[in-house]
């Protein structure tokens, strides 16, 4: 029997078969597929033995239009080794409304040459409104105020000033309660 090298078992996605291939390189480095269905099979598993790559599918922060995140992807698929670096890149930036479809939002993403773009569209948000910054989480009542936004604006980062009343009539009402259970708030 042949000596295999660095043999794994790798199941293809490429059609409805989802052939259970075994790829290993022999002891001169030639590279073999087994368990493959169709043609595709062997340019899969080569492919996912070899460099293996995925779509990068996440969100990015958005300020100022009419939902707090945009979805956004990669224009073609990253090197695995990059994916979650790609990913933590994505979360540290903040794009500006209005973004079309396509857009470029990260360019070269981690050297790859590779860009990130927008899979949606998203507007300024146009109401009259007050912006909610980050909070300190240690403090209660900024606490309790943000998370009535997230409740009942899922998580909107704007709201209208009518709107912004109601959520402090609401954290007062939550505050006197808490203090009547000898909860302290400062």
């Amino acid at each position: 029997m042949e000596e295999r090298i660095n043999e794994r078992e790798i199941i293809c996605v490429i059609c409805p078969n989802s052939c259970r291939l075994t790829v290993w390189r022999d002891k001169e480095g030639e590279l073999h597929i087994k368990g493959n269905q169709c043609p595709r099979g062997l340019t899969y598993g080569e492919s996912e033995y070899t460099n293996p790559v995925r779509m990068l599918i996440t969100t990015m922060r958005i300020e100022g239009a009419t939902l707090p995140v945009i979805p956004v992807r990669s224009v073609e698929p990253i090197p695995k080794q990059h994916l979650l670096r790609s990913i933590k890149v994505v979360n540290d930036v903040v794009c500006q409304a209005p973004i079309k479809m396509g857009d470029v939002l990260i360019k070269n993403i981690l050297g790859t040459g590779i860009d990130v773009i927008a899979s949606r569209s998203m507007d300024t948000f146009e109401g009259t409104s007050k912006r909610i910054h980050r909070y300190n989480k240690n403090d209660l009542n900024e606490t309790i105020f943000h998370t009535l936004v997230d409740t009942f604006y899922g998580g909107n980062t704007q709201i209208s000033a009518e709107d912004r009343l109601k959520i402090e009539e609401a954290e007062k009402i939550i505050i006197n309660r808490l203090k009547k259970f000898g909860l302290q708030t400062e």
